[in-house]
């Protein structure tokens, strides 16, 4: 997606998403996605938890295969920022 990611980044603030629920927790993570999407680093911050006593729940809308993708042992509460 390396090619694409710039275009992707451009259409999701362009087009008015809104959820489909009542948790916003995915458009929340694009918009904190978007704040680094310019930044050259590796790692970002994980998105802000939803749920205080879950610190993995700004990306709780994932499945647990995906948060391995996303989530490197090595830096903990930090999100790759190519996935």
């Amino acid at each position: 997606f390396k090619k694409d990611r710039a275009v992707m980044f451009d259409l999701a603030s362009r087009l008015e998403l809104k959820a489909t629920s009542s948790d916003g927790s995915v458009l929340a993570a694009l918009e904190h996605a978007h704040e680094y999407a310019g930044k050259r680093r590796d790692f970002f911050p994980m998105p802000p938890p939803t749920d205080p006593d879950d610190a993995e729940s700004g990306i709780g809308f994932a499945s647990g295969n995906w948060r391995r993708v996303v989530c490197d042992r090595k830096h903990p509460g930090m999100v790759d920022r190519r996935h």
